[in-house]
């Protein structure tokens, strides 16, 4: 296989590197004396960095965006295999010199679907209209303080290759806005099969405002009940627009993928 070092590259470059550390929860001790996560933290935070030192030696840091997203959080109660905030927030950094500010906070939400319109806006290139998502770049330029009103999200309990294959069904749906979250659990009669048999009510409805924790589920609020309706209907819609019919779907998908097929 031939490979290129960056100083014989006289064009744009668009270069990915997709790192396996976060999926190593339980890396054993490195000479540093960390282990475990801290460990994956520390390696990764190294490995960034000698991508960053590679540009700097080769000139090319001032005309280089840099674009850093992790991993939705460790495989632990209310995080990943979860749609609250700690199963599907995660970090993004931005280095862009000469355009975007340093240390700069950006507060309006966006998605990992929003990046691909982004890298195509970069690159001078035309955004298809079929693309799902929106460029970022307002976003980033601070000129916009909303990008989206809502974002939707999906969770299955199926999965449907060999390692790790769940033959139990729970669909999860959600939406959120700057304000609220609502949760659908399509099948709460089970015990959440990545969440050690857990137990989940029909609809949670979160103020993410009052709070960020979702710890009080308002679904059963009067109070709230027309903002939870307006939400539980943008779910609906958002599902037949996908074609997406809960647990029948993932059944499908178990038929279609049975266990040992490639």
């Amino acid at each position: 296989m031939r490979t290129y070092s960056l100083y014989q590259i006289d064009h744009p470059f668009c270069l990915f590197h997709a790192a396996s550390l976060p999926h190593g929860p339980d890396l054993n001790e490195i000479p540093n004396g960390l282990k475990g996560y801290d460990a994956n933290n520390f390696l990764m935070d190294a490995e960034l960095g000698q991508y960053l030192d590679l540009l700097e030696r080769h000139g090319l840091e001032k005309n280089t965006v840099v674009i850093y997203l992790n991993d939705n959080e460790a495989q632990n109660d209310r995080t990943k295999n979860t749609l609250y905030d700690t199963g599907i927030h995660i970090p993004m950094v931005v280095r862009w010199p000469g355009r975007v500010k340093p240390a700069t906070d950006i507060d309006p939400m966006v998605s990992t679907v929003d990046m691909l319109p982004t890298l195509i806006e970069i690159a001078g290139g035309e955004v298809p209209q079929a693309v799902d998502g929106v460029s970022m770049l307002d976003v980033w330029d601070e000129k916009v303080k909303e990008l989206h009103k809502e974002l939707f999200f999906s969770y299955t309990g199926v999965i449907v290759n060999d390692s790790g294959r769940n033959e139990i069904p729970f669909p999860i749906r959600a939406v959120r806005t700057s304000d609220f979250k609502y949760i659908r659990y399509l099948r709460n009669e089970v015990g959440h099969p990545k969440q050690k048999g857990a137990m989940f009510p029909a609809e949670e409805f979160f103020n993410l405002r009052s709070d960020p924790g979702e710890q009080d589920n308002l679904a059963g609020s009067p109070e709230h009940q027309e903002q939870k309706a307006v939400l539980s209907q943008k779910v609906d819609d958002w599902m037949a627009e996908m074609n997406d019919n809960g647990v029948e779907s993932e059944l499908a998908a178990l038929k279609k993928y049975p266990r040992g097929k490639k």
